[in-house]
């Protein structure tokens, strides 16, 4: 019998990689780049916008998955990382794809400006940075250093790193994040230092900071896109309570623009003759079959133990949901079967049973 030689280290590693990433791939994961070395695996999840909480546990996952497949002495370390579209997906030196998402090329000639930045101070590793000490001012007015530190505290997260940042007044941590504004790029702990320490930053970052600020709050609001989103949704009209039975959900009779429907109210039941506005629920699948179309659907007689939603049919979707008018309010139903042709703009009546009322309390 002829035995297997191991793998060799890369090999192992890479494919216990994928193996980790099998679960661990969402739409915004651009890439996965690695560095495998005698004893170490370290790598990069590399997505088109700041990792979720979710995604850094998901980054989190493969590594441990990884780690479990490794011996004792072998460091694996993977940081989830952001690289925004259209800027290229790079390997850093000695780094090789395990992943990599199918992407459109970038438009030709489009040119984004970089981000200034702002808030890194002098260190070891960073002899060409200003000292923040240079930059105190007591002085500095507390009404607009306040709407500065706001400005700098909404900013949007663009990087997230696994080391935290140390105050260098006081040595307290101060965030392990980058914000931004889309102009500028900040230290999230730079709030802090001109919270605590009286750090006054440059004029040009404070000008553009209030004034920012001051635009948003004074331009105009359009709501036109948002709410052409706004779908049909449940039915949602006045209904008269006609009668009260007993039990917990309670039976009720009410009387809609579709005819007298029973049901039950899922919440706090109105008095008898009290005029509520709810929302409908209709379980279930309903076969076009059991429809009836045309001039009989408005005198459809009630047939034992069963009742019927009368209305206009507004719309029937591709999925098979159809959009029934009755009155004011919209129905949306599950049907099964072909929607007979012309159905739309006609009267029906559809056969319910164990309807449900939401009242919605507006």
């Amino acid at each position: 019998m002829e035995i297997l030689s191991p793998l060799p280290f890369r090999v192992s590693a890479l494919l216990s990689l994928q193996r980790a990433l099998w679960d661990g791939v969402s739409p915004s994961l651009r890439g996965v780049a690695v560095a495998v070395t005698a004893a170490a695996i370290r790598g990069r999840m590399i997505y088109d916008h700041v990792p979720t909480e979710d995604e850094v546990e998901s980054c989190s996952l493969v590594e441990t998955y990884v780690v479990a497949d490794m011996a004792p002495e072998v460091v694996v370390d993977l940081t989830a990382v952001t690289v925004t579209p259209p800027e290229p997906r790079n390997l850093l030196p000695g780094e090789e794809w395990v992943y990599l998402r199918k992407e459109e090329p970038p438009v030709a000639g489009k040119v984004r400006e970089p981000l200034i930045l702002i808030g890194y101070w002098r260190g070891p590793g960073a002899p060409n940075f200003p000292d923040p000490r240079d930059f105190v001012d007591p002085a500095w007015g507390s009404h607009e250093r306040r709407h500065v530190q706001r400005y700098l505290e909404g900013g949007m997260v663009a990087r997230v790193y696994r080391g935290q940042s140390s105050c260098r007044f006081c040595g307290e941590h101060v965030g392990h994040r980058e914000q931004t504004d889309g102009t500028y790029l900040w230290p999230e702990g730079l709030a802090h230092y001109v919270a605590e320490h009286d750090v006054r930053l440059p004029a040009e970052f404070v000008h553009h900071a209030l004034g920012t600020a001051h635009d948003m709050e004074h331009r105009d609001v359009d709501s036109t896109w948002w709410t052409a989103l706004v779908g049909p949704g449940p039915v949602k009209y006045p209904v008269t309570v006609r009668a009260v039975g007993g039990g917990r959900p309670v039976p009720v009779v009410v009387e809609t623009p579709a005819g007298l429907l029973r049901g039950v109210f899922m919440a706090t039941v109105p008095a008898v003759e009290d005029v509520v506005n709810v929302e409908l629920e209709v379980p279930g699948e309903i076969s076009w079959d059991e429809v009836t179309i045309g001039d009989r659907a408005t005198a459809h007689p009630a047939g034992t133990g069963r009742q019927w939603l009368r209305g206009v049919v507004e719309a029937v979707e591709p999925d098979g949901v159809m959009v029934l008018r009755s009155g004011v309010g919209l129905t949306m139903l599950e049907m099964t079967g072909d929607a007979p042709d012309g159905v739309v703009g006609t009267k029906i009546a559809v056969p319910v049973h164990e309807l449900r009322f939401h009242p919605t309390g507006v």
